[in-house]
């Protein structure tokens, strides 16, 4: 955010200003001593100044001020002292009426209009001020503070362009003009010549680097080209200097929160808001750092305190709905995002995260509406394009969900894959090709598309793309097929596909047509081996896994809620966590099951691990992607608005023939879920 100067006056117009204020204020030795050095009054008149008893401050300024100007009756700048001495009381009709009167004279006719212009200013008339510094600088046009002061209205009224015309007529006069220099900036800023803006800024910290405002304007347009280190070092140094000022703290907050540095963006946004307690910007950057930092519920309330400071900014119910959605307070959210979008038409990325909380509430036909009409406002959009996909998967697969689905490698937050100079297969036939197939990204999408293997195979050349904790998994389920690393590409290739463009190649166009075959992955002998004497004989043994990774939200389970399953004496549990905390250790250790997930270095080693046990529980997770690719007796645990790879309202899948599918029925509600689930562990024996 930047913070513009405010206009300059005349030279003699600050003096008499500077010793009115000293006047006003009781200082009347002080305001004798600056008129006079300024020139402004005789000896004879500050000898009689001084000796004057000045009671109210009225009188003060009437008596007072009529011998600072120590000018005769006749002088013709009587008539501008007068006016000036009209301004500064705020008598702003008075000094304008003197001030006509003065246009007769061309000796103090450029004086009279610019105390015009600076009387309109007071009265909030900008077009008119900007006619009679016009009209000034024309009279005086060597006065380079005239100049500038037009330049700055120019540039509040937003004409940037004839703003940096006048204020390079003022730096013309005064090279040294560091308030010209200053405002160029902004004005180069707001022309969006950064460049330019950041070259002004820095000139006029040179001439004058104690101006905090100086730094923080520079910093601000460095935190817009995105050098935000930089940026905050401006910042830093405008507090140096003033460590009250307000926007530097707000900036700073900004740039550290880009930085990913949430814990010291929160205390700089505080530290603003210590300063303007009512500053609404400030509680809504505050509100976004709580976000990042998953503080939802402070988050919330910050943002609402925002909304409440400062109403008008509408485009901040956005962010409301993105904390209650954090909140998993998913209907609230539509309701903040349907207001956004009625006071904001054009605010396409609020429908889009509107169709998102839909999804969560498995509202999909609403979601494909916003999204349609985001599509109609904004065509080949493709977030909208994605966003839709995923709710038209949900339905079952088909050409223009797939289709669709392909937009998601035009994202802004999509990580981009390498080109490595081979055009994407796109809708062409994969017939005939040499192909690489591209990692794209998580582990269970890749496990999920690594089915299309012995199909792609019979069409064309492919050389496969796979992560290191992938690799053994990979090599022994398909010892024939040509791997290469996650980054690394063949030479001799023609095109290039990623793994989850696999079905629209593969024209999976409808369940029937999905490879459902399995198992189609297997572990390697090594891995077998090593975990040969992980069953425990005489009983069903059950492995589990209840949490992922934090995104997408809502699909891992409370421990406290999984263990109710393990009451069952009959049944063997195994922890399939690799990342257990110490308190779920407390929870499986009380309840005697095996921690087995530490001992799992690679996918291999699970699928090994897997394959000893009669059933895993699981939520949506790799592990599901992983046991149904083995053929495992599979329970996959889903959250009310489940990933479009589960479809709807359906209790089995077409992508793993051998799993079951338990859905909360309501949003957030597991205890069904699990209750499901442990009346079925009653029916479970164990394999032979």
């Amino acid at each position: 955010m930047l913070k513009h100067s405010r206009p300059e006056t005349a030279k003699f117009g600050e003096a008499l200003r500077k010793s009115l204020s000293l006047a006003a204020g009781g200082q009347v030795d002080a305001a004798v001593d600056a008129a006079k050095s300024e020139g402004l009054l005789s000896p004879a008149a500050a000898q009689w100044l001084k000796g004057e008893s000045l009671a109210p401050r009225e009188q003060a300024l009437w008596r007072g001020l009529a011998s600072l100007s120590g000018l005769a009756a006749n002088d013709p700048r009587q008539p501008i002292m007068r006016a000036e001495i009209e301004h500064v009381c705020g008598r702003q009709a008075n000094a304008m009426a003197l001030c006509q009167k003065a246009f007769a004279n061309p000796a103090i006719a450029g004086e009279a209009h610019a105390l015009m212009g600076h009387c309109l200013v007071a009265l909030g008339d900008r077009r008119q001020a900007i006619e009679a510094f016009t009209q000034a600088v024309q009279a005086l046009p060597q006065r380079g503070d005239l100049h500038a002061v037009l330049g700055s209205l120019f540039l509040g009224l937003g004409e940037p362009r004839l703003a940096s015309q006048s204020f390079n007529r003022a730096i013309a006069l005064d090279g040294k003009d560091w308030n010209a220099w200053f405002e160029l900036g902004n004005a180069h800023k707001a022309l969006g010549d950064k460049k330019a803006a950041i070259a002004a800024f820095s000139t006029s910290i040179e001439i004058n680097p104690r101006y905090a405002d100086g730094f923080n304007n520079r910093g601000a347009t460095l935190q817009v080209m995105g050098a935000d280190q930089q940026a905050i070092a401006d910042f830093d140094n405008a507090i140096r200097l003033n460590g009250a000022h307000l926007f530097a703290w707000l900036n700073k907050g900004v740039s550290l929160n880009k930085l990913n540095r949430q814990e010291e963006s929160v205390k700089a946004f505080e530290t603003a808001l210590a300063i303007n307690p009512a500053m609404g910007e400030a509680y809504h950057n505050l509100g976004l750092a709580l976000l990042k930092l998953e503080r939802s519920t402070e988050a919330l309330r910050n943002i609402e305190a925002a909304l409440l400071v400062e109403p008008e900014k509408t485009d901040w119910l956005l962010s409301k709905g993105n904390a209650l959605g954090a909140l998993f307070r998913y209907e609230e959210a539509v309701a903040a995002y349907r207001d956004c979008i009625d006071r904001n038409p054009d605010k396409d990325d609020a429908r889009i995260n509107m169709a998102g909380a839909l999804q969560e509430l498995a509202q999909h036909d609403k979601a494909i509406a916003i999204l349609d009409d985001a599509l109609a406002r904004r065509p080949g959009y493709p977030e909208a394009q994605w966003n839709r996909a995923n709710s038209l998967l949900a339905f079952g697969p088909s050409r223009e969900a797939w289709e669709a689905y392909e937009q998601r490698l035009h994202l802004s937050v999509y990580e981009k894959l390498p080109e490595y100079g081979l055009p994407l297969l796109g809708t062409d036939d994969i017939k005939g090709r040499k192909l690489l197939v591209q990692w794209e990204q998580r582990f269970g999408d890749v496990l999920q598309m690594l089915r299309y293997i012995p199909d792609v195979s019979k069409q064309c050349e492919a050389h496969w793309q796979v992560a290191p904790p992938l690799l053994d998994l990979v090599k022994a389920s398909f010892p024939d097929i040509a791997i290469c690393g996650r980054e690394e590409c063949p030479p001799g290739l023609d095109t290039r596909i990623p793994y989850t463009s696999l079905p629209l190649a593969m024209k999976s166009f409808t369940p029937a047509d999905i490879p459902g075959t399995t198992p189609y992955l297997r572990a390697s002998e090594a891995a077998r081996k090593k975990w040969a004497g992980a069953r425990e004989a005489g009983r069903p043994n059950v492995g589990i896994a209840w949490r992922g990774n934090r995104q997408p939200p809502g699909r891992s389970i409370p421990i406290e809620q999984v263990s109710t399953l393990f009451d069952s004496s009959n049944l063997r549990f195994v922890s399939l966590q690799i990342d257990t905390t110490p308190e779920e250790e407390v929870v499986l250790k009380r309840h005697g099951v095996a921690d087995l997930g530490r001992d799992i270095k690679t996918f291999d080693d699970s699928a090994a691990l897997l394959g000893q046990l009669d059933l895993v529980i699981t939520i949506d997770t790799a592990i599901a992607h992983l046991a149904g690719a083995l053929g495992c007796m599979t329970f996959v645990l889903l959250k009310y608005g489940a990933d479009w790879r589960w479809l709807l309202e359906r209790s089995d899948s077409p992508w793993y023939p051998t799993a079951t599918l338990f859905r909360q029925s309501a949003l957030g509600n597991w205890k069904d879920v699990v209750s499901a689930v442990k009346d079925r562990l009653a029916e479970l024996r164990p394999s032979a």
